[in-house]
């Protein structure tokens, strides 16, 4: 049985969108799903909604916060307990199931590991004079938002916390939401395991307004990371300016180029690991024709029979899954580039040079045994990646985003009045004759 609009069997309609190169719209189509994606940052219908919550925080503070959880929540938050007690979030490494903990303590150990090894250090001479440089120093307080609800995020805690630890951050603020109050203990070690400095049970809208101005409870922090759902997105794109934010996350998403008969596996696999995050995740593949991905289709089908969370997985699929035929493989560096994946896993003969083509993606998964999983919790290097197309000109979340870089100017007397004439004739074409006297008094000095 076919599919008339789109020439192709009913049984690879599996996922939402089908884009095979073959057919003249096919340029088209992907332009338009590509600007949808990026169009998709600016959540418009919930604009207002987000705006006078974050309103009502920065004017109420905490009072504000608790009657938001219960009317948003079903649970009323007090002040008294709404902080998590330092001693409470180190017992939950004794309490929470210990080969969590050994996991989480092997991940922290890798994690902590890659970021020591990239991270931007100390002071740096520029220029053409010694006296110019440029001092790197880590922002003061960091406000990490871990998201709750379907799961407990442990791998969210380490990959937001352990760079701004290695930068050097002086205090680490985290909130999460916690139904009824209650941080599951996994998350509670995890904080501990990372160096959460205060914790917070508190999530959504007002935890991210919180942080932005503060409240008597929750202190106000320089720089608010993490990632989070659709209302938490917005609220980070509204507050920025009052504070600054890591990036605006969309849906999670992953690239999974297969044309290996023997990764037909792994790339289902990979594709049902990315859609069970949420019905809004968006798992897309690339195969050079239409059998190849009829047999990563079946393969999905057989694999999704036994999982816990097949029907989220399914609904993802189904509504946000997109399938690409391209026979030509000097076309896919192109495509790759434009769509720019959060994660892009390459299981094809040549990886390594494919992946020399490819500018534009939040981190490259190369070879069979380097699934976007491992990315996830413990290869090493941050799972915060752009989402939407950012990854054009964003970057995976690491300990710069943790550092400001400030310029130091100091000139010797000679030096100052060898650049007085340009400084003074470039101030006066600028109308600007307060700059000029002002560099003209120190060449006075010099000389008398």
């Amino acid at each position: 049985m076919f599919n008339r609009l789109r020439g192709r069997r009913v049984g690879i309609m599996m996922f939402a969108n089908i884009f095979d190169s073959s057919t003249p719209e096919f340029s088209a189509r992907l332009t338009d799903f590509v600007s949808a994606r990026r169009s998709s940052l600016v959540d418009s219908d919930i604009t207002g909604d987000v705006n006078e919550i974050i309103k009502d925080v920065a004017a109420r503070g905490d009072e504000a916060i608790f009657d938001w959880c219960a009317k948003l929540d079903g649970y009323r938050p007090r002040q008294d307990t709404m902080e998590v007690p330092t001693e409470r979030i180190w017992a939950a490494v004794e309490q929470a199931d210990p080969d969590v903990v050994l996991a989480l303590e092997l991940a922290h150990e890798r994690i902590e590991k890659y970021h020591e090894g990239v991270a931007p250090v100390g002071c740096h001479p520029m220029g053409p004079d010694a006296g110019i440089r440029q001092r790197i120093v880590p922002i003061q307080r960091v406000g990490v938002y871990v998201p709750g609800g379907r799961a407990a995020y442990v791998s969210s805690v380490l990959m937001n916390v352990v760079p701004a630890r290695v930068a050097g951050v002086e205090e680490v603020i985290m909130v999460t939401p916690a139904p009824r109050g209650v941080v599951p203990e996994a998350v509670l070690a995890a904080a501990a395991i990372a160096g959460v400095d205060r914790l917070f049970s508190v999530g959504g809208v007002p935890a991210i307004a919180a942080m932005a101005f503060g409240t008597d409870s929750i202190p106000r922090v320089d720089k608010i990371v993490g990632p989070g759902n659709r209302y938490v997105a917005e609220a980070k794109r509204q507050v920025f300016g009052a504070v600054g934010i890591d990036m605006i996350a969309g849906p999670s998403e992953v690239l999974i180029v297969c044309d290996q008969q023997d990764h037909i596996g792994y790339a289902a696999a990979d594709l049902i690991a990315q859609a069970e995050h949420d019905p809004c995740a968006v798992p897309m593949v690339l195969v050079p024709d239409s059998e190849f991905l009829e047999q990563i289709v079946e393969e999905v089908r057989v694999q999704l029979e036994d999982l816990p969370r097949k029907d989220i997985a399914t609904q993802s699929i189904s509504e946000q899954g997109v399938a690409l035929i391209v026979p030509e493989r000097d076309q896919w560096s192109s495509i790759l580039n434009q769509i720019a994946p959060e994660h892009l896993e390459l299981l094809v003969d040549g990886a390594e040079e494919l992946s020399h083509e490819v500018y534009a993606a939040g981190a490259i998964f190369m070879g069979p045994w380097s699934p976007e999983a491992v990315g996830d919790y413990a290869a090493g290097p941050d799972h915060v990646l752009p989402t939407s197309g950012t990854a054009r000109y964003a970057s995976v979340l690491g300990t710069a985003d943790f550092c400001r870089r400030m310029s130091v100017i100091e000139l010797d007397q000679a030096q100052s009045a060898e650049l007085s004439p340009t400084v003074t004739t470039l101030a006066r074409s600028e109308k600007l004759e307060g700059h000029a006297r002002s560099m003209e008094m120190r060449s006075r000095d010099e000389n008398s």
